[in-house]
C-alpha cells in the first residue's frame, strides 16, 4: 500500500472493509473481533494509530510500534486465540510525523470458516456495515455446512448449464440478489460466472455442471427449465419430480415460489428466503 492509498483509505471512514483503532501503546482487545469478522466476510484493512468517528478520522499515531505490532501479530497467530491461522499482512507508514500501522486481513477459505476466538465458536463474527457483529446460530451452522469437504448439494448433475437454466427466472434471481443489502455485487459477472459464485455450478474437469443445489433449491434457487426436468431428475437420482409435483411445498420451513412466464407450467422455481 502506498502513502496515497493510505490517505485515500483514511478518507473512506469506517465501513465494511476498513476499521480504525487508536492502539497507541497496545493492541485493543476488540481488534481481534475485527480480524475474525474480516476473515469471515470479504477481508479488509485494520488501521492502528487512527481515531475514527462517524464524521471524521484523526491520525494520533502508534507510540510504541514494535510493541504494538509484535503483540498483535503474536496473538493473531496463537492457535488458542484463533481457530485458524490468519495470514495477516502488515505495513508501517508515517503521516504528519506519526506512525500508522496497517494490517490487511484476507478472507479465509470456505473450509476454514467460521473463524472464531478463544476456542469458542460462539465468538465468531462477521462484518456488517462498519461494525463487527457476532454470528447468530443459523449463520454459524451455515458456515459449518459450507465448510464440509463434500456436500451433497454441491455434487454435480450431468446437464448442460447453457440449456438448463430458465433465463427469465435467472434475471429475476440476480435482481433479487443484487437488491439485498450486504450482498457482494456480481452485477458485472456473466450468468455462468454468477451461478458459479452462488454454488449452482461446479468445476468438473474442463466443464462446469449444475449442482444438486440448483435442482433441490438447497439454500439458493432452483432454476431448471421445464424441458430439462426429466434429464435432471434422472441425473439426480429421481429426487427432482417430488419438487416438481409439489412446487409450493415449504422447503426447510420457508420458501418463495416464482412461476415461469405466461403460458408455461410452473417448474422447480423455488428460492429459499431468510
Amino acid at each position: 500500500m502506498t502513502r496515497d492509498e493510505l490517505v485515500e483509505l483514511l478518507g473512506a471512514h469506517e465501513w465494511r472493509d476498513v476499521e480504525f483503532k487508536e492502539a497507541r501503546r497496545t493492541a485493543p482487545k476488540d481488534a481481534y473481533e475485527t480480524v475474525a469478522a474480516f476473515a469471515n466476510t470479504e477481508g479488509g484493512h485494520l488501521v492502528f494509530g487512527v481515531r475514527g468517528s462517524d464524521s471524521d478520522v484523526e491520525v494520533v499515531g502508534v507510540q510504541d510500534v514494535d510493541k504494538v505490532q509484535g503483540e498483535f501479530l503474536n496473538t493473531v497467530r496463537q492457535p488458542r486465540k484463533f481457530s485458524v491461522v490468519v495470514d495477516v499482512q502488515e505495513e508501517l507508514h508515517r503521516l504528519g510525523g506519526l506512525d500508522v500501522l496497517v494490517f490487511y486481513i484476507p478472507e479465509v477459505s470456505r473450509s476454514q470458516k467460521p473463524v472464531y476466538l478463544n476456542d469458542d465458536i460462539r465468538r465468531a463474527f462477521v462484518r456488517t456495515g462498519g461494525s463487527d457483529v457476532r454470528c447468530s446460530a443459523s449463520e454459524r451452522n451455515r458456515f459449518l455446512v459450507d465448510a464440509a469437504p463434500e456436500r451433497y448439494d454441491g455434487r454435480s448433475v450431468e446437464v448442460d448449464p447453457a440449456e438448463a437454466f430458465d433465463e427469465e427466472s435467472l434475471r429475476w434471481y440476480r435482481a433479487v440478489y443484487e437488491a439485498k443489502p450486504g450482498n457482494r455485487s456480481h452485477a458485472e459477472a456473466s450468468d455462468l460466472e454468477f451461478l458459479a459464485e452462488m454454488g449452482l455450478l461446479v468445476e468438473q474437469g474442463e466443464r462446469r455442471l449444475p449442482t444438486h443445489a440448483a435442482a433441490y433449491a438447497r439454500g439458493r434457487v432452483a432454476l431448471w427449465c421445464e424441458q430439462d426436468a426429466p434429464a435432471a431428475s434422472a441425473a439426480s437420482g429421481g429426487g427432482l419430480p417430488a419438487l416438481l409435483d409439489e412446487p409450493r411445498r415449504r422447503l426447510h420451513g420457508r420458501a418463495v415460489v416464482r412461476p415461469l412466464g405466461a403460458g408455461r407450467q410452473l417448474g422447480a422455481h423455488v428460492a429459499l428466503v431468510d
